[in-house]
């Protein structure tokens, strides 16, 4: 409660309570009281967090000047002593450059700002100040993760982790096809050799590649074989029938192709 008194004019007093984080911008957290005489005003302000800064707006009424008494009807001010948060930093250890993670600890008490580091600086923090943020990574390598809560009046312990970032390295698939036949890979199917390269998003958003090498086997010529049937009578090689004289190509389909 606000009680005015020696007012010079009769206006009275005028209130409000705010918040800032730039004192700049400022954002309303109460009534505005403005009775326009010297009687006593009371600012309720809800849902305040325990720990952190607000500002208290007493201004004379239309340049009114007064003395002026301040009771705390409900609630605390004044320092809450060293902020502390409970239980550690929650958020994945194992990472790679290109993924953005969420990290959290649990609210704190008496805690107004929640400061977060990344050292070495393998990625980018976004939303520093608050419990929850995301870190997105930007190059491989072992950092120390820390939060230090905070408020106006006292610093916290630091929490930390350490957090590795690996790139994902390729996996390869090889594969040997007979000309003329067809291989697939990664659910898809080709008919001539070389490389294929498959990339895929991990779970956290990062590359993932998978290659593909196909190499041809050649066709084995194989020397002639020769066979020796009487007149009247039939041969039978590799599946097929002959019972006349000359030269018959064969090109068996196993291990690979093959020509007699």
């Amino acid at each position: 409660m606000i009680t005015p008194s020696n007012c010079q004019s009769g206006s009275g007093l005028q209130a409000e309570m705010y918040q800032t984080t730039n004192c700049t911008n400022f954002t309303s957290v109460s009534n505005c009281e403005t009775p326009g005489g010297p009687v006593p005003m009371t600012i309720t302000a809800n849902n305040l967090v325990p720990g952190q800064t607000y500002y208290l707006m007493i201004d004379g009424f239309s340049g009114e000047i007064c003395d002026y008494t301040l009771d705390v009807l409900s609630g605390t001010i004044g320092s809450l002593g060293p902020p502390s948060v409970p239980g550690p930093i929650t958020g994945p250890i194992n990472v790679c450059p290109g993924a953005t993670v969420p990290y959290s600890v649990l609210p704190g008490n008496a805690v107004g700002n929640y400061d977060w580091t990344l050292t070495p600086a393998i990625g980018s923090i976004s939303n520093d100040g608050s419990n929850n943020i995301n870190i997105t990574f930007t190059a491989p390598g072992v950092a120390q993760l820390c939060m230090v809560p905070s408020n106006d009046c006292a610093m916290g312990s630091p929490i930390c982790t350490t957090i590795v970032s690996t790139i994902i390295a390729p996996q390869f698939q090889f594969f040997t096809f007979c000309i003329g036949d067809t291989w697939s890979c990664q659910g898809q199917t080709f008919s001539f050799p070389g490389q294929q390269t498959f990339v895929y998003d991990s779970w956290l958003g990062c590359d993932s590649t998978r290659i593909c090498v196909a190499t041809a086997i050649p066709p084995i010529v194989m020397p002639p074989f020769q066979a020796v049937i009487c007149q009247g009578q039939s041969y039978n090689f590799a599946g097929n029938t002959y019972n006349a004289t000359g030269g018959y190509p064969v090109t068996p389909k196993q291990p690979a192709a093959a020509t007699r």
